[in-house]
């Protein structure tokens, strides 16, 4: 998938500035454009992003709630 920088990004292997392209996988896009460091290059790819962003929300969504009444169920066995 390709993007384009918005932001400076620098590590290990990456040394991107704004505007530069960046090539990488769905889940990475969806990380950076989620973050607001990238945008998508198509409409193709923005839908992909876009979904996959949902899928990341919902499973983030999941795990919290879950999360929540695990701490729930603790408190009320503590008592």
């Amino acid at each position: 998938m390709k993007l384009t920088m918005l932001t400076g990004m620098g590590g290990p292997k990456t040394n991107l500035t704004k505007g530069d392209p960046h090539e990488c996988d769905i889940d990475e896009a969806a990380r950076l454009v989620r973050a607001g460091f990238a945008t998508t290059t198509s409409d193709k790819d923005a839908k992909e992003v876009a979904d996959a962003i949902a899928k990341a929300e919902a499973a983030e969504e999941a795990a919290a709630k879950k999360a929540a009444e695990e701490r729930a169920k603790k408190k009320g066995d503590a008592k």
